[in-house]
Protein backbone atom coordinates (compact mmCIF):
# COMPACT_ATOMS: atom_id res chain seq x y z
CA UNK A 1 0.00 0.00 0.00
CA UNK A 2 1.33 3.51 -0.32
CA UNK A 3 2.47 5.35 2.47
CA UNK A 4 1.93 9.08 2.68
CA UNK A 5 1.66 10.77 6.32
CA UNK A 6 -2.12 11.92 6.36
CA UNK A 7 -2.46 11.50 3.22
CA UNK A 8 -6.20 10.34 3.95
CA UNK A 9 -7.02 13.20 5.16
CA UNK A 10 -5.31 15.55 2.49
CA UNK A 11 -7.48 17.35 -0.13
CA UNK A 12 -4.35 17.38 -2.80
CA UNK A 13 -4.24 13.73 -2.60
CA UNK A 14 -8.04 13.22 -3.67
CA UNK A 15 -8.95 13.96 -7.28
CA UNK A 16 -12.31 16.29 -6.31
CA UNK A 17 -14.23 17.88 -3.50
CA UNK A 18 -16.91 14.99 -3.99
CA UNK A 19 -14.11 12.67 -3.48
CA UNK A 20 -12.64 14.11 -0.73
CA UNK A 21 -15.50 15.32 1.20
CA UNK A 22 -16.85 11.46 1.16
CA UNK A 23 -13.65 9.41 1.61
CA UNK A 24 -11.42 11.27 3.69
CA UNK A 25 -9.94 9.96 6.78
CA UNK A 26 -11.86 11.80 9.80
CA UNK A 27 -11.01 9.63 13.01
CA UNK A 28 -13.52 7.61 14.82
CA UNK A 29 -15.93 8.29 11.46
CA UNK A 30 -17.80 5.03 10.44
CA UNK A 31 -17.32 3.51 7.00
CA UNK A 32 -19.45 0.76 5.48
CA UNK A 33 -19.38 -0.37 1.63
CA UNK A 34 -21.95 2.38 0.64
CA UNK A 35 -19.66 4.95 2.91
CA UNK A 36 -15.69 4.33 2.45
CA UNK A 37 -13.34 6.07 4.00
CA UNK A 38 -9.35 5.68 3.16
CA UNK A 39 -7.39 5.20 6.27
CA UNK A 40 -5.22 8.45 7.67
CA UNK A 41 -1.79 7.40 6.18
CA UNK A 42 -2.59 6.14 2.62
CA UNK A 43 -1.03 7.53 -0.24
CA UNK A 44 -4.34 8.35 -1.99
CA UNK A 45 -3.46 9.85 -5.17
CA UNK A 46 -0.70 7.28 -5.46
CA UNK A 47 -3.10 4.53 -5.58
CA UNK A 48 -5.43 6.34 -7.67
CA UNK A 49 -2.94 6.67 -10.29
CA UNK A 50 -1.61 2.83 -10.21
CA UNK A 51 -5.84 1.97 -10.42
CA UNK A 52 -6.03 3.78 -13.44
CA UNK A 53 -2.87 3.48 -15.17
CA UNK A 54 -2.63 -1.30 -14.22
CA UNK A 55 -6.51 -1.39 -13.82
CA UNK A 56 -7.78 -5.37 -13.38
CA UNK A 57 -11.19 -4.20 -14.57
CA UNK A 58 -12.01 -1.24 -16.50
CA UNK A 59 -14.78 -0.40 -18.42
CA UNK A 60 -17.00 2.57 -19.69
CA UNK A 61 -21.19 3.51 -18.82
CA UNK A 62 -23.39 5.45 -21.32
CA UNK A 63 -25.85 7.06 -19.12
CA UNK A 64 -29.89 7.97 -19.79
CA UNK A 65 -28.14 11.38 -20.68
CA UNK A 66 -25.56 10.61 -22.54
CA UNK A 67 -22.90 11.21 -19.98
CA UNK A 68 -19.99 8.78 -19.65
CA UNK A 69 -17.93 7.53 -17.81
CA UNK A 70 -15.14 5.17 -17.11
CA UNK A 71 -14.68 3.09 -13.99
CA UNK A 72 -11.40 1.37 -13.04
CA UNK A 73 -10.96 -1.44 -10.49
CA UNK A 74 -7.40 -2.65 -9.11
CA UNK A 75 -6.93 -5.28 -6.07
CA UNK A 76 -4.09 -4.75 -4.65
CA UNK A 77 -2.59 -8.05 -3.59
CA UNK A 78 -0.81 -8.61 -0.27
CA UNK A 79 -3.60 -8.91 2.03
CA UNK A 80 -4.31 -5.67 3.81
CA UNK A 81 -3.38 -3.60 1.35
CA UNK A 82 -5.69 -0.36 2.34
CA UNK A 83 -8.09 -0.05 5.31
CA UNK A 84 -11.40 0.68 4.97
CA UNK A 85 -12.66 2.05 7.98
CA UNK A 86 -15.50 -0.20 8.83
CA UNK A 87 -17.51 -0.44 12.48
CA UNK A 88 -15.06 -3.72 12.87
CA UNK A 89 -11.79 -2.53 11.45
CA UNK A 90 -12.46 -4.51 8.46
CA UNK A 91 -9.95 -4.00 5.26
CA UNK A 92 -10.28 -4.30 1.83
CA UNK A 93 -7.82 -4.99 -1.00
CA UNK A 94 -9.71 -3.16 -4.01
CA UNK A 95 -9.61 0.27 -5.00
CA UNK A 96 -11.81 2.35 -7.32
CA UNK A 97 -11.54 5.04 -9.76
CA UNK A 98 -15.01 6.74 -11.93
CA UNK A 99 -14.03 9.28 -14.04
CA UNK A 100 -17.12 10.96 -15.88
CA UNK A 101 -15.87 12.56 -19.43
CA UNK A 102 -18.45 14.88 -19.22
CA UNK A 103 -18.50 16.53 -15.05
CA UNK A 104 -15.12 16.35 -13.78
CA UNK A 105 -16.54 17.30 -10.73
CA UNK A 106 -18.15 14.26 -10.35
CA UNK A 107 -14.80 12.24 -10.62
CA UNK A 108 -14.75 10.13 -7.44
CA UNK A 109 -12.39 7.49 -6.11
CA UNK A 110 -12.77 5.62 -2.88
CA UNK A 111 -11.94 2.11 -1.18
CA UNK A 112 -14.03 -0.43 -2.86
CA UNK A 113 -16.25 -3.91 -1.27
CA UNK A 114 -15.74 -6.26 -3.88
Amino acid sequence: MPFKINGGSTRSQFLSDHAFDRHKYVNNAASSCSRSRYAQDVGVKSLTNTTRSVPDEKFTTTHGDNSRTTTYIKKFKGGRTMNMRMSDYGYTDYHRVIISHDYSEQNTHHPYCK
